[in-house]
């Protein structure tokens, strides 16, 4: 599998949707934890609010392109969502019929934890977790 799958199965192991920070929170953990392949991991660097890899963006964008995720803002809010479309849906159900159910339960758990919190605790967390990531500029965090 790629590493927009890996984005595909995250994003579909909860209907609700995402912001593209927490999918890069959850991206980063499912590598750190050893639940994405070494050759399928997107390459993180430190960044102020926690690690990031620019090319979730540009996955991002070639999966809205195909029709597989929607974004959509959120009322009242700056912030947006990413869903998974009916295809997109199909497709992670697809995918994850041939993924271990142990590999599946354990992509649930991260994304839980980072839709489960404020961004602010997610982020503590994951530094936490993961101090080299600590961005120098981060203070607050």
């Amino acid at each position: 599998m790629n590493r927009a799958t890996w984005l595909v199965l995250l994003l579909g192991a909860d209907e609700a949707g995402l912001d593209s920070e927490r999918l890069q929170m959850g991206l980063f953990l499912l590598a750190k934890r050893g639940v994405v392949p070494e050759d399928a991991r997107y390459s993180f660097q430190p960044y102020i609010d926690g690690p990031i890899a620019p090319e979730v963006y540009r996955d991002l964008e070639a999966l809205v392109e195909s029709g597989l995720v929607l974004i959509r803002g959120v009322a009242g809010s700056r912030w947006r969502e990413l869903h998974l479309t009916l295809r997109g849906r199909i497709e992670a159900r697809t995918v994850a019929g041939g993924v271990d159910p142990r590999t599946l339960a354990r992509i649930r758990v991260i994304r839980d934890q980072v839709s489960g919190a404020t961004f602010r605790r997610v982020v503590e967390s994951v530094l936490t977790e993961h101090p080299e990531y600590r961005h120098r500029r981060a203070a607050g965090f």
